[in-house]
């Protein structure tokens, strides 16, 4: 009898320490296959910080890396394979999308176990790719209205506000860019929209122009002439509305002005970089980021047409007439150190602007300049010298004995290792920039009656 009581308490003792510890669910000892359910599973340690919310997010990764899209053949992400960059910023993008967006998912089971934290998360494929449709359906139809709306545009000469559109249009579906985006277009018929939208800002492209009625432009500075313009076409009608960048040829992106053509497609050309007795080239060319946007990793379209050779560029050809004028040190300038700047300013305005003469009666204008250096230090240190000057510009119409123009700049610092010279010259380097850039097209604005 005792014999068999010692067994029965042995059982039940042995079921007791069963209970206690939990068995390894099948989940973690082989992957679930299902047909019904995209499956996520994640393990991660249970000293890691927020392990409850780390675990969810890699099975949802898990999930996502079973969801699979068979990619059109006519899908214009074939053209992003061909630039690794692009591809792998959309699809890092793409995968960042469907994790912000994903729903619908359900947790099935929690395993903890010697500091090991495990998760079973699964995502009905069938309500999944319910609400997916539904979604590709939405941004078809967005983007279907807003193409019609950009082509219309476009054939009305409203460059700019079709390019907009276009852009809007494509935004519209480019998380779908793996899927069908097939559609019917009246005019069209048929359609990739992905493809239709690149295809249609690349034709504007194409047939973009920008071109002055007559080559070169003969411009003569402060007088009562029409301010020189040019025209920018699309085909043949002019292009409204249109973002441009123009500066002199050969200088760099930041020395460019921003312009917009009128109603007629006509654009004021500022007069930059333009040398006296020389005909100069002025560039003008499309604004990508005004009409893409700003560059970001979700800005695909805009990524698409980035380089600079994927805009639109033309050169209008200048020619300046220059006005005479006698040129003044301002009392009290003068001095070795001044004549650095002053000789400088002088050298600048007499090369882009006017032709010197000695007698002031040979002369239209009076060019004052004046200048001086403010501040000179040298850190022994690091042999580092560091200059900073000021200078100011007053110009008269001594036919009409008035002040037509008048600035003075402050602050153009220099630093340079080893040479006080060194320091100047970069700091008069700035001022050269700064009167070819600014000065001279402001001056060039100005009409005298």
């Amino acid at each position: 009898m005792r014999h068999l009581v010692n067994s029965i308490l042995l059982v039940m003792l042995m079921n007791t320490t069963g209970c206690l510890v939990a068995k390894t669910p099948s989940w973690i000892k082989k992957r679930p296959l299902s047909d019904e359910y995209y499956i996520g599973i994640s393990r991660v340690s249970t000293s890691a910080p927020d392990f409850n919310q780390l675990a969810k997010n890699k099975a949802l990764a898990d999930i996502i890396s079973e969801i699979s899209v068979e990619l059109s053949s006519t899908s214009v992400f074939h053209q992003l394979e061909e630039n690794d960059i692009l591809k792998d910023t959309y699809e890092s993008w793409t995968k960042t999308k469907i994790e912000d967006e994903l729903e619908g998912y359900e947790l099935v089971d929690t395993y903890n176990k010697k500091g090991e934290y495990w998760v079973y998360y699964r995502l009905n494929i069938a309500d999944y790719k319910r609400i997916k449709k539904e979604k590709l359906d939405k941004a078809k139809k967005l983007s279907i209205s807003l193409l019609e709306k950009a082509h219309e545009e476009r054939n009305l000469g409203e460059i700019g506000t079709a390019l907009q559109l276009y852009r809007q249009s494509f935004d519209a579906i480019t998380p779908h860019l793996k899927e069908d985006l097939s559609a019917f277009i009246h005019e069209y018929g048929r359609i990739d929209l992905a493809n239709h939208n690149y295809q249609s800002i690349a034709e504007i492209f194409a047939n973009l122009s920008f071109k002055a009625m007559e080559d070169p432009i003969l411009f003569m500075p402060l007088s009562n002439g029409t301010a020189p313009t040019f025209t920018a076409r699309y085909k043949d009608i002019p292009a409204k509305d249109v973002p441009l960048l123009i500066g002199a040829y050969g200088e760099p992106m930041d020395t460019f002005q921003g312009a917009k053509s009128d109603d007629n497609g006509v654009i004021q050309l500022p007069i930059v970089g333009a040398q006296l007795n020389s005909t100069t080239s002025i560039e003008v060319e499309l604004d990508l980021l005004k009409v893409f946007g700003k560059k970001a990793t979700d800005n695909i379209i805009g990524a698409m047409f980035s380089q600079k050779h994927d805009a639109p560029t033309d050169r209008i050809n200048v020619k300046i007439v220059p006005q005479t004028a006698n040129f003044k040190i301002i009392q009290g300038q003068s001095g070795e150190d001044q004549d650095l700047i002053l000789n400088k300013a002088e050298s600048v305005l007499t090369n882009y602007l006017f032709n010197k003469v000695s007698d002031p009666e040979d002369a239209a204008f009076t060019v004052e300049i004046g200048g001086r250096w403010l501040e000179s230090t040298h850190d022994e240190r690091y042999n580092l010298f560091r200059e900073t000057l000021n200078y100011s510009i007053k110009i008269t119409n001594l036919s009409a004995q008035s002040v037509i123009y008048q600035t003075t700049k402050s602050d153009l610092k220099g630093m340079k290792s080893g040479s006080q010279m060194k320091a100047r010259e970069e700091a008069l380097g700035q001022m050269e920039s700064q009167l070819k850039n600014d000065i001279i097209p402001e001056i060039n604005l100005i009409k005298i009656d």
